[in-house]
């Protein structure tokens, strides 16, 4: 058992209504708000696109599509990740409180034709002086042109298989989306209070999205992202952010503001003994970096 100094992240959900060409849509704002305290995984939302760090399932398989953008600089990178809870070993708070478990090792994981490594997951928290490890995970990544051979296909499908020994093999196939692409136009400036944002992308037509707004904190670590707004919106392609949106977002704080595009696929159901209570998803995430007007 693992005791940690924890303060949850309670997203306040409001709405948010815009009105473009007489459409009114209604988008779905959770403030996404860190107390001291909290605690992160060390791979954040904006390469894996799940932004809450608190486990709510004993299996979490993901598998994602990474485009980010700053300026005229892209770089992509690809993710195939397991992670396997064990609901005996409970990580608490000094309280007692439960926020979340270790992992266990259970085989072999293979995504596509390419077998995942075993690699410590770490959980990084506030204030402390370094991470701390909380078990393995089974993973593949690539950045560029450099890491694991994974391959991530949009709108297809990518085979998992679960080797446990001694067991019947677990394999399924994770449908992919088709991939976002958004870009960004910006009216106004923090000084005149009148900064306004419009979000274009590549709609499909009907299901949802997340948009994630965030930063990349000033200091020393210049890849480090913290989330501030989560936004869910029907992909339909544009979203006009008022003014007021973000009037209290901590612009001094960040070196660049960062909108997180999300759009997924989640396996609705998949029952087996071994994978009880599990999450399975596959994203396409594409991050776009400005610099703030000041």
């Amino acid at each position: 058992m693992i005791t940690v100094l924890y303060s949850c992240q309670k997203p306040t959900p409001t709405e948010l209504v815009s009105n473009d060409s007489g459409l009114q849509d209604k988008v779905t704002v959770s403030i996404v708000q860190k107390e001291p305290d909290s605690f992160e995984y060390t791979n954040g939302y904006d390469s894996t696109g799940i932004i809450s760090p608190e486990p709510k399932y004993s299996s979490v398989i993901t598998v994602s599509s990474t485009k980010t953008t700053y300026k005229n600089s892209i770089t992509n990178s690809y993710l195939a990740q397991a992670i396997f809870y064990d609901k005996t070993k409970p990580i608490n708070l000094g309280t007692g409180k439960t926020i979340g478990f270790r992992t266990r090792n259970l085989g072999t994981v293979q995504f596509g034709n390419h077998f995942a490594r075993l690699t410590p997951l770490s959980i990084k928290i506030k204030n402390a002086a370094k991470d701390s490890v909380i078990g393995n995970y089974y993973l593949l990544y690539r950045k560029s042109n450099f890491g694991d051979p994974f391959e991530f296909d949009f709108n297809s499908k990518i085979d998992f298989e679960l080797k446990v020994m001694g067991m019947p093999v677990i394999s399924l196939q994770i449908p992919t989306p088709k991939e976002i692409s958004g870009t960004i136009e910006s009216t106004g400036n923090i000084t005149k209070g009148n900064l306004q944002y419009t979000l274009k992308w590549n709609g499909n037509i009907d299901g949802k999205i997340d948009i994630i707004i965030g930063g990349i904190k000033k200091g020393i670590n210049k890849s480090e992202v913290s989330p501030y707004l989560n936004l869910r919106a029907s992909d339909d392609g544009k979203l006009i952010l008022p003014a007021g949106l973000l009037k209290d977002f901590p612009f001094d704080q960040f070196e660049r503001i960062v909108f997180t595009f999300i759009r997924k696929k989640v396996v609705d159901k998949f029952t087996d003994n071994t994978l009880e209570d599990n999450y399975i998803a596959a994203y396409s995430i594409h991050n776009i970096q400005l610099d703030i007007p000041l």
